[in-house]
């Protein structure tokens, strides 16, 4: 059994570095089987390119239905223009379904994450 107390474990201490609770990011458009929809938010300054970014649904939202899941938050640049014009990145991230038939996930909203 692995010992935690060594003076070389890292630590998970910090909070995130970047966080934005994004209200209705997930519509409720049919998915067809076997597929994927991508979802794309735009989010605050804070988000870097230098970290991953994480999605997860908040405590409060619907569950989405038996074969869907979250996956693949990419951080983006600004759809149009450059930072220096003013422009907010953006996040996009993948809904999948995987059974055989067509899903409609409810309106979710989601929450991102960089640390």
């Amino acid at each position: 059994m692995a010992n935690f107390n060594k003076s070389n474990w890292t630590r998970w201490g910090e909070s995130a570095a970047a966080n934005v609770y994004a209200p209705g990011a997930i519509t409720n458009v049919a998915i067809a089987a076997n597929s994927s929809t991508v979802y794309t938010t735009t989010v605050p300054f804070k988000f870097k390119g230098n970290a991953p970014v994480e999605v997860t649904l908040p405590v409060t939202a619907a569950a989405l239905a038996a074969g869907l899941s979250l996956s693949e938050a990419n951080l983006l640049a600004p759809a149009s223009g450059s930072y220096a014009a003013g422009n907010h990145p953006r996040i996009s991230f993948k809904v999948t379904n995987s059974t055989i038939g067509a899903q409609t996930p409810p309106a979710t909203d989601v929450i991102f994450w960089q640390f």
